[in-house]
């Protein structure tokens, strides 16, 4: 938990809808993860595929926001692509991809030793 709240960690959201909303759900379903099997490690970033401008000092907002999710137990993996946007009515499922889709996006190995790519049951969790 202490990892969570590093500067490190911190991603420029529409509030809104990603931080109170679809990014939330993600993290709660990370979290069921992390009880359910004892360790799961999450890398969580910005993607930037158009300009969305700057907030305080010059700091560019990213278009989309990036997870991958690996669960050490089952040897599996999962990937989301949120748009960074204040459309409300999504759900976490709706932008699951492969680990090896966020890597292509941002151009960052993941993992390396995972098998291929296969979604957990992840999406079992409401």
């Amino acid at each position: 938990m202490h990892e969570s709240f590093l500067f490190i960690n911190m991603l420029p959201q529409v509030q809104v809808c990603n931080n109170s909303g679809v990014w939330r759900s993600a993290e709660i379903i990370v979290h069921k993860l992390a009880i359910k099997y004892g360790k799961v490690y999450v890398f969580n970033g910005p993607i930037y595929k158009t300009d969305m401008g700057t907030i305080g000092n010059n700091v560019k907002i990213p278009s989309h926001l990036f997870k991958v999710v690996y669960n050490p137990t089952t040897n599996t993996s999962i990937g989301f692509i949120f748009p960074n946007d204040k459309e409300c009515k999504h759900k976490p499922a709706e932008f699951v991809v492969t680990q090896s889709q966020v890597e292509s996006e941002t151009g960052l190995k993941f993992f390396p030793k995972v098998s291929p790519t296969q979604v957990d049951d992840l999406l079992n969790f409401n």
